[in-house]
């Protein structure tokens, strides 16, 4: 469909917006990944099928499919957005600005409000000038961590598949909270319990997302002897919308995000798994990032 040279002349941003639909099989969440407008984000998908010839991605309703040229596609332009920054770290590497910037991930968005935040003390004395953020699935931040496409990335301890790979910086101690609406039974209680919360249906991002997370937060019950909680897979921006249309839903989180407006949060007593946010690094020491860590750790929550 497309020969590699013809690629080369394709803007990397549209490559990257590609990436992003198939990565969260959603236009909306690619959109406010990147944040570009949803118009904005179609225009750039269409741009590409008309460079390329091809229909690339199929939408049936919310369902998001690539098409055997997409598939192919797919393929060819990670490696070359991969390619790219391998090149721009080298070409730093070779005009002696290697410590010009720092490339860092996270998973959830309430995480890079807490990393700006730790950011503005470190900023003042850190030897890199340009800092550029990626927010993307667990195991591809991993994976890019490994390849060194990725400086580090935040992310809570279940989210990491093996760390033994890796260089891990403590960042802040979490306890597992629950949120509810101010109509929900469980409100006036100053801690709940985990058999309190295994009768009630908890509102999760899809696991696909972020397999390992959610089979630590099933595994916390499990060692309660109690069975998992049920629960309804949603997008992240939908969840606070689902939570307010009744009370029969609850929304288990980290303790260090804020509690939305509107809705009561209380900790959960016996909860038994570390959901302890870290810093990751590909293994080995490095200064920079060590002082990084420091400066975004043991902050109450986002808004400290």
């Amino acid at each position: 469909c497309i020969g590699y040279e013809e690629m080369i002349r394709l803007k990397l941003e549209n490559l990257s917006a590609f990436i992003a639909v198939v990565e969260y099989q959603s236009f909306t969440r690619a959109a406010q990944e990147l944040y570009i407008s949803q118009p904005a984000l179609s225009r750039q998908i269409l741009d590409l099928e008309q460079n390329v010839g091809c229909t690339l991605l199929t939408r049936e309703g919310r369902t998001i499919q690539m098409t055997d040229a997409g598939r192919i596609f797919m393929v060819h332009a990670t490696r070359l957005v991969k390619e790219w920054d391998a090149l721009k770290k080298e070409m730093a590497l070779i005009s002696g600005k290697e410590g010009a910037a720092i490339r860092i991930g996270y998973t959830l968005s309430g995480q890079l409000h807490f990393i700006l935040q730790g950011m503005k003390r470190w900023m003042l004395d850190a030897s890199t000038t340009e800092v550029s953020f990626r927010r993307a699935l667990a195991h591809k931040l991993l994976e890019e961590i490994r390849m060194g496409t990725l400086d580090c990335a935040v992310m809570h301890l279940p989210s990491i598949d093996n760390a033994s790979d890796f260089t891990l910086y403590p960042i802040a101690s979490c306890n597992m909270n629950v949120t509810v609406p101010h109509e929900h039974d469980l409100v006036g209680q100053t801690e709940v319990t985990l058999s309190q919360l295994s009768q009630e249906t908890d509102i999760r991002c899809f696991r696909a997302f972020d397999p390992l997370y959610y089979a630590a937060v099933d595994e916390a019950f499990l060692q309660e002897g109690l069975q998992p909680m049920t629960y309804v897979e949603t997008g992240e921006p939908e969840e606070c919308q689902l939570m307010a249309v009744g009370s029969k839903y609850v929304y288990l989180s980290p303790s260090i995000y804020s509690t939305w407006e509107g809705f009561v949060t209380m900790p959960i007593a016996n909860w038994p798994t570390s959901f302890d946010l870290v810093l990751v690094c590909k293994k080995g020491e490095d200064a920079v990032l060590r002082h990084f860590a420091a400066a975004i750790r043991c902050q109450d929550s986002p808004e400290s």
